[in-house]
């Protein structure tokens, strides 16, 4: 994937005015916020975001309170983009003020870095932690590695039943690819397509990643080990990606290129 470069004069919208009393609805957005220093400025966040001082729960994209956010009395509310969501246009209509992110792609993240750190007055700390992911993002020299990416799975009695994948156009199929490897799940479906044992051991990756999160059981990596007839179990290529910060599609994520780019056919 070509990244494409974004300049700060790209967001001139925000830069009338400052937020001062922010709304974020996602652990990403918070993380982003908290990068720029400006953790200050958060006045409410969703349920899942970790935060230093407790903080009223106004909610997320999909479950919002839209009395509380009126009685935070606040100026901007930051939402990842979700396609079932209608949040933006609602708090619209209310006169608040939102600013929608993406951060469904590398590229959309870092230019979410900017657009925030436009909305909070310090572009200068946005405009580093930009030029950082750029440098992290850029692709590796291809490894010749059929890889699979496993966001989460299903084990029962020590057997994986189905598993959910980086396919393509997904933040972690991307990286995949700018890693240098071949993500062999990229023609199955865009996002995150379902597969089961079938599937796996036609794939026949010959690495295989798993995030190491709430959503992945913790007996993944031996019951996938049990496995025969897999490049990547016969190689000992299952790769545990830990990392907390790799589990969310904030500033962090572009670490995650380099992390898998350094996994080459010796």
């Amino acid at each position: 994937m070509k990244i494409l470069l974004i300049t700060l004069s790209l967001f001139t919208s925000l830069s009338a005015y400052s937020a001062q009393r922010v709304i974020s609805t996602a652990p990403s957005v918070t993380n982003i916020i908290k990068a720029l220093g400006k953790e200050e400025l958060i006045v409410g966040v969703s349920p899942y975001c970790e935060i230093s001082e407790k903080l009223p729960v106004v909610g997320t994209g999909l479950a919002f309170n839209y009395e509380r956010a009126l009685s935070l009395k606040t100026d901007l509310v930051i939402i990842p983009k979700l396609a079932v969501s209608d949040l933006d246009k609602r708090l619209k209509k209310m006169n608040i003020p939102t600013l929608v992110v993406d951060h469904d792609s590398i590229s959309g993240v870092m230019e979410s870095v900017l657009k925030i750190s436009e909305a909070l007055d310090v572009k200068e700390k946005g405009q580093v932690i930009f030029d950082r992911m750029i440098t992290e993002s850029k692709k590796r020299k291809r490894s010749n590695l059929k890889a699979l990416f496993v966001v989460s799975a299903d084990v029962s009695n020590g057997k994986i039943k189905d598993m959910y994948v980086a396919g393509r156009r997904g933040l972690y199929g991307e990286i995949v690819v700018l890693a240098g490897h071949l993500n062999v799940a990229s023609e199955l479906a865009t996002g995150y397509p379902k597969i089961n044992l079938e599937n796996l051991i036609k794939l026949n990756p010959d690495i295989i990643f798993y995030l190491s999160s709430k959503d992945m059981p913790k007996d993944f990596s031996n019951a996938m080990r049990s496995i025969k007839g897999i490049n990547a179990v016969s190689n000992n290529r299952v790769i545990e990606i830990s990392g907390a910060e790799f589990g969310v599609p904030d500033h962090n994520i572009s670490k995650l290129v380099e992390v898998m780019g350094a996994y080459r056919i010796d």
